[in-house]
């Protein structure tokens, strides 16, 4: 198997390496990144202005390692049609540092990197972590493992576009602990609780501008504030409810490109993380 790791923190985000750890046993991996923290920018491309890679010092060996002087989206897209030797796989992209939820995800830069690796026709996953101090812990990475697995296993021709977002695994930490969900029903810290199907929750941040003044300029700040409070209503089903259950929320975005389209893959991915749940 061959595997696109790619990410929207930059080449040398520590997250990306984890992942990059975690896939590596699966097949054989290649690199293609930012070459600079480029969060926030969505699905967005690089079309008035030309693109140039560099390689990279992989700190992973036996892994080839570029850096894209673009966005998520020009990686993943250099990665699949220029960078890789032959036909790629899987994309995943990730880890993120940070949940990528709700309709926010539209403005993620790890889940644009996937999208255009599903738009390619390469079965993609986002990966994200509350922490991303989090990331190189072995049970993601046996998790991580048996959901690339199974989402290229049930590919058959009809890619799947999958965001997956990982609970914080240290609960003493945990910054929901004034909802009225229970983060005991998991257990001691560091067990996750399930890994079900999730939608997309309502949209969780709010835009704000910043005004500045500096001498005699005058200069606005895009700034986000969280809309949403410990304590306020959210659905078990959706991305958001998951999380704050502890439990692992797999939300399959493809359909909503293709008409409300199923994928084999959701169902397959779940059942195989389970399966490691249950060693």
């Amino acid at each position: 198997m061959r595997i696109l790791v790619t990410n929207d923190d930059g080449i040398s985000a520590p997250g990306l390496w984890d992942l990059v750890r975690a896939v590596q046993p699966l097949g054989e991996v290649v690199v293609s990144a930012p070459d600079r923290d480029r969060s926030g920018v969505g699905a967005g491309l690089t079309l008035h202005s030309p693109l140039r890679i560099q390689n990279y010092a992989s700190p992973v060996e036996g892994v080839a390692a570029h850096a894209v002087d673009g966005t998520p989206g020009d990686a993943a897209i250099m990665g699949i049609h220029e960078i890789s030797d032959g036909p790629v796989d899987i994309v995943v992209s990730g880890f993120n540092s940070g949940n990528n939820l709700s309709a926010d995800v539209l403005l993620s830069g790890t889940v644009g990197a996937a999208l255009h690796g599903f738009t390619n026709g390469v079965s993609a996953i986002a990966f994200s972590v509350h922490h991303v101090s989090e990331a190189g812990s072995p049970l993601l990475a046996d998790l991580v493992r048996a959901m690339v697995t199974a989402t290229a296993a049930a590919d058959a021709g009809k890619p799947a576009l999958l965001n997956i977002n990982f609970p914080l695994l240290d609960a003493a930490n945990c910054p929901y602990d004034q909802h009225d969900h229970s983060l005991t029903d998991a257990g001691p810290d560091g067990v996750i609780a399930d890994v079900v199907e999730t939608a997309l929750a309502p949209r969780l941040m709010a835009d704000r501008i910043v005004m500045e003044h500096r001498a005699n300029r005058t200069m606005y700040w895009n700034t986000r504030e969280s809309v949403w409070k410990p304590g306020d209503p959210v659905s078990e089903e959706s991305d958001l409810g998951a999380l704050l259950s502890r439990k692992v929320s797999v939300t399959p975005l493809g359909g909503l490109l293709e008409d409300g389209a199923s994928y084999p893959a959701t169902p397959a991915v779940i059942a195989a993380a389970r399966a490691v749940l249950r060693r």
